[in-house]
C-alpha cells in the first residue's frame, strides 16, 4: 500500500507522461547547478545508462490536445479527462481537494527521466550466463534503474511529500529506514526499502533540485555519478552527437546505448536452460550448439552498433518519429565480410542521395510511392543475406528441437528458388539477369500504385475479389543501347516461352496480356525504363513526360520539405487518394449503412494528408537519420 502511495509522489509525472511515451534528458554536479527544474538528467546519470527514456513535462497538455482533437474527429467524443482522473487520485491520497496543477505542477520539473544501468561487472554476468558458466545456472539478471524528476521548487515538494508521507500507515514507513547522504556537497534524503518487496524494492531520495526513485543499486550509482565517482552520460561523443540531431520540440526520447544490446544475451542463456532441461534437444558437440553459434554472431555484431536516439514530436501539423544512429562502418564490413559478402559490401550497396529526377516523372494521382537507388545493389544485398544466414546456419531445417515451437524458417528454399529464377531468366533470354538488365538501373527508381477501378489485375485475384490498382516501376537507365537490346531479346524470349506475342505500345515501349487477362506494358522512355501491371503504359509515360506529376502536389510538396533533405529512400503514402480509393469501391448506398468501425475507420482518413518514411545516406563516419511523419489536415 505504501509503495503504491509513494510511488503517486515520485513516479506519477511519469505515469502521466507514459500515457503518451517516454524519452531522456539529464543532470551531474553540473546539472545541480542549472536552474532549478530544467536540468538535464543526462547529466546526472552514469554513462554506463545502457536504456534512457526522457519526457518533457511542459509537452504534456500539447500532446494531450493533440490526442483530444484526433478522437473527437474519427469518434465524436473527445478523450477522457486525463488530469481529472489525476486530480481525483490525489485527493483521494490526500484526503482533500488537491489537483496537478495546484499541488504537482508547481514543483515539478520540465523533464522525467529514466535509465536502465548495465555496468562492467553485468555485462561480465550477462556473458557467464550465456557461456553457460555453472556459476550462473539458475541466476536471473535486472538492470539497475533510477527514475530521475528534477524539482524546481524544493520548499513545495517537501512540503507535499510531507502531506504525503503523513498519510502512510506506520506499519508501512516502518518497510523504509532513513538515511542521509552529502551529494556533490548538499545532504541528500534515501529512504531504503528493507521490507514488504521480496523482489522489486523501490528506494527514494530528495536532494536539492532532484528527486529519485530505483532500485537500491540504481539509485547508489547515480549518486556515485552526482559525487563525480562515475562518467556522465552526457559527455558520452556517442550520446552528445546523437542527442545534438534531436529536434528541440520533442516531446519524449529514447536512447540506447551499446550495452543495451547485451540484455539480447539472456535469450541465449534462455536457450542453455531449455537445452539441459531437454537431452533430446541438446546438441551432442559444442559445433552444433545453436547456443555457441548465437552467441559467437551476437558478439561480433556487438561492435558494429555505437548507439541510437529516437525522438517524437508534435510540429505544427506534423506528429514524426525520427531516429539517429550511429554505426562502426570498418566493423560492419569486417562482419559481413566473415559472413561471405565482398570487401567493403556494406559501403558499396548503401543507397545515396536521391537526385529528384524520377520525382518528376511520378503521376500526382499516386495514392503510394517508394524512392530509393540501386535497384542492382538491392538485388544483391537480397542474395548475399540469404546466403549469410544459410552460412550462420541458424535459419536452416531441421532445426535443434529445443521447445521453441515450429522455430526458424527455413531459408534454404528461398536460396534454391531464387537461382532457379536467375538460372531460367538467362537461359530462356540468353542474356545476364544481373549485369545485363539491373546493372543498367543502378540510379534512382521509383515503384507507385494509383487507383484503377478498370485494372485488370483483378483478373489474376484468385479468391474472385476486385484489385482496383495499378502498379508501375520507373528507373533511371545508364546505357539506353544496351537496355534496348535486352528489351528485343525479352521479346524474342517471351514469344517463344508463351507464345504471347509483345504488341507495340509506342517507340520502345511493348505491351503483353497474360493468359489470365492482366495487362503488362515496358519499354524506354528516353532514359527511363516503365514497367506497368494493370493497364497500359500510357498514364505512366505521359507523366514521364512531365504532364500532371507529384512534383506539383501540395501534399507532396508539404511531406518533402518537413522529410529528410536529399533523402536516400523515401515512402510516400496520400491518405487523401486513399480515401477516395475506398469510398468509390463502396457499393452504393453503403455509405448510409455503414457500422461504427468503419465510419471511424474513414473519419481517421479524412483527419490524415499523409504518411512519409524517409532515411538519409549513410556518412562515411557511420551517421545516418530517419524519420516516419504523419501530416495532419487543420
Amino acid at each position: 500500500m505504501f509503495s503504491r502511495m509513494l510511488r503517486v509522489v515520485l513516479i506519477l509525472s511519469i505515469v502521466l507522461a507514459g500515457l503518451l511515451t517516454l524519452n531522456v534528458s539529464g543532470a551531474q554536479i553540473t546539472a545541480l547547478a542549472a536552474a532549478p527544474g530544467s536540468q538535464s538528467v543526462a547529466d546526472m546519470l552514469p554513462d554506463e545508462t545502457a536504456l534512457y527514456f526522457d519526457v518533457r513535462t511542459d509537452k504534456i497538455s500539447d500532446v494531450l490536445a493533440l490526442l483530444n482533437s484526433l478522437s473527437t474527429k474519427v469518434s465524436g467524443h473527445p478523450l477522457p479527462d486525463v488530469f481529472a482522473q489525476i486530480d481525483q487520485g490525489l485527493t483521494q491520497a490526500l484526503g482533500r481537494k488537491a489537483s496537478f496543477q495546484n499541488d504537482i505542477q508547481p514543483w515539478l520539473g520540465d523533464h522525467i527521466g529514466l535509465g536502465l544501468m548495465i555496468s562492467d561487472a553485468d555485462l561480465a554476468q550477462l556473458n557467464a550466463m550465456a557461456s553457460g558458466s555453472n556459476a550462473t545456472t539458475n541466476k536471473g539478471y535486472m538492470p539497475a534503474y533510477a527514475i530521475v524528476m528534477p524539482i524546481k521548487d524544493d520548499a513545495k515538494f517537501g512540503a507535499f511529500f510531507k502531506e504525503l508521507w503523513a498519510k502512510v500507515p506506520p506499519s508501512e514507513q516502518s518497510n523504509y529506514s532513513n538515511q542521509t547522504q552529502t551529494v556533490a556537497g548538499k545532504p541528500v534524503t534515501i529512504l531504503h526499502q528493507t521490507g514488504g518487496c521480496p523482489s522489486n524494492c523501490v528506494d527514494l531520495a530528495m536532494g536539492s533540485g532532484f528527486a529519485v526513485a530505483g532500485s537500491a543499486d540504481g539509485v547508489t550509482r547515480l549518486l556515485d555519478t552526482l559525487n563525480g565517482k562515475k562518467t556522465i552520460l552526457s559527455r558520452n561523443a556517442n550520446y552528445s552527437k546523437l542527442s545534438g540531431s534531436m529536434k528541440p520540440t520533442d516531446f519524449a526520447n529514447v536512447y540506447v546505448s551499446p550495452r543495451a544490446l547485451s540484455l539480447e544475451l539472456l535469450g541465449i542463456y534462455a536457450i542453455r536452460r531449455t537445452a539441459s532441461f531437454n537431452s533430446a534437444g541438446s546438441p551432442a558437440t559444442p559445433q552444433a550448439n545453436p547456443a555457441d553459434q548465437a552467441m559467437a554472431l551476437l558478439k561480433e555484431a556487438f561492435s558494429i552498433y555505437n548507439g541510437q536516439m529516437i525522438g517524437i514530436r508534435h510540429d505544427g501539423n506534423v506528429v514524426a518519429l525520427d531516429v539517429a544512429q550511429s554505426l562502426n562502418v570498418q566493423a560492419l564490413n569486417k562482419y559481413l565480410t566473415d559472413l561471405g559478402f565482398p570487401a567493403g559490401f556494406a559501403t558499396a550497396v548503401m543507397p545515396k542521395p536521391l537526385s529528384g529526377t524520377l520525382t518528376n516523372q511520378i503521376p500526382a494521382k499516386s495514392v503510394a510511392v517508394v524512392q530509393s537507388n540501386g535497384l542492382g545493389n538491392y538485388y544483391d544485398a537480397l542474395k548475399g543475406t540469404l546466403k549469410a544466414y544459410q552460412k550462420m546456419g541458424v535459419f536452416q531445417a531441421p532445426q535443434p528441437n529445443l521447445n521453441f515451437g515450429r522455430g526458424m524458417p527455413d531459408l534454404g528454399k528461398a536460396i534454391v528458388g531464387l537461382g532457379m529464377f536467375e538460372g531460367g531468366f538467362n537461359a530462356a533470354f540468353n542474356m545476364d539477369f544481373r549485369n545485363d538488365v539491373l546493372a543498367l538501373m543502378n540510379g534512382d527508381f521509383a515503384f507507385y500504385t494509383m487507383y484503377d477501378p478498370n485494372s485488370t489485375l483483378s483478373k489474376a485475384s484468385k479468391n474472385g475479389k476486385r484489385v482496383p490498382l495499378d502498379l508501375t516501376l520507373i528507373a533511371q537507365v545508364s546505357d539506353t543501347t544496351r537496355l534496348k537490346a535486352a528489351l528485343g531479346k525479352f521479346n524474342t524470349g517471351i514469344k517463344q516461352l508463351t507464345n504471347i506475342g509483345p504488341t507495340s505500345a509506342g517507340l520502345d515501349l511493348y505491351q503483353i496480356t497474360t493468359q489470365t487477362g492482366v495487362t503488362i506494358g515496358y519499354g524506354l522512355v528516353g532514359s527511363t525504363f516503365v514497367l506497368t501491371a494493370g493497364s497500359t503504359v500510357d498514364s505512366a509515360v505521359a507523366a514521364i513526360k512531365g504532364d500532371g506529376t507529384v512534383a506539383s502536389d501540395p501534399v507532396w510538396k508539404a511531406a518533402q520539405t518537413s522529410g529528410i533533405q536529399q533523402p536516400a529512400q523515401f515512402f510516400f503514402l496520400n491518405f487523401n487518394r486513399l480515401a477516395e480509393a475506398i469510398k468509390a469501391e463502396m457499393p452504393s448506398g453503403q455509405t448510409t449503412s455503414m457500422t461504427a468501425n468503419m465510419k471511424q475507420g474513414l473519419a481517421l482518413l479524412d483527419a490524415l494528408d499523409s504518411a512519409t518514411l524517409s532515411s538519409a545516406a549513410l556518412s562515411p563516419d557511420g551517421f545516418s537519420q530517419g524519420t516516419l511523419q504523419i501530416a495532419l489536415k487543420p
